[in-house]
């Protein structure tokens, strides 16, 4: 073990015990944070998620998700450049939130459906935040406005789109052409 590994393994042990003797000085402080956190995972993020993930199972099982990203096939082809199967990934991230998009584009690397570039492009455009969190979680419940949360979900969709085209880009094509 070379000694950057050893004090990085010392410095987390540290950092551990420090924790766990925070947890035991300050017994009714964390069990109040902790109440507050499951609190607000019940009241909000829950009752948000549910209905979107239980849409969600329906549409991959009912073949949907599929449905459209093969319909997004031209968009993904002219608008960044690249094969129409990322298309499912890209419906997944906006219907399934962050896991999705990026366990989608990883399992088109494995079964070589897309090229490491193209994965590269696919990642940056289907790594998306759920819908439903930033519109009805932050902007309802955290901020108590709508309009903040769908502000929040456009520029979020706005800039992982604005990075696809980015990376369409000639430069980015020649690379990927080569490969």
């Amino acid at each position: 073990m070379c000694s950057s590994d050893l004090l990085t393994s010392l410095l987390l042990a540290c950092m551990a015990a420090f924790l766990v003797a925070c947890l035991i000085i300050y017994p009714n402080s964390v069990f109040q944070s902790s109440l507050s956190g499951m609190t607000l995972w019940w009241e909000y993020v829950f009752p948000a998620l549910l209905p979107f993930l239980i849409l969600t199972e329906i549409m991959l099982g009912s073949g949907a998700i599929h449905a459209l990203g093969t319909l997004l096939d031209p968009f993904m082809r002219f608008f960044f450049r690249i094969s129409g199967n990322s298309g499912w990934a890209l419906v997944m991230g906006l219907f399934a939130g962050y896991p999705a998009g990026a366990s989608t584009t990883a399992k088109l690397r494995e079964r070589q459906a897309l090229l490491p570039l193209e994965a590269e492009r696919v990642l940056f455009v289907s790594h998306l935040c759920n819908p439903a969190v930033m519109i009805t979680v932050i902007g309802v419940g955290f901020f108590h406005q709508v309009t903040l949360g769908m502000f929040i979900a456009i520029i979020h969709y706005a800039s992982a789109i604005l990075m696809g085209l980015i990376l369409r880009s000639e430069e980015h094509t020649s690379e990927l052409q080569s490969l």
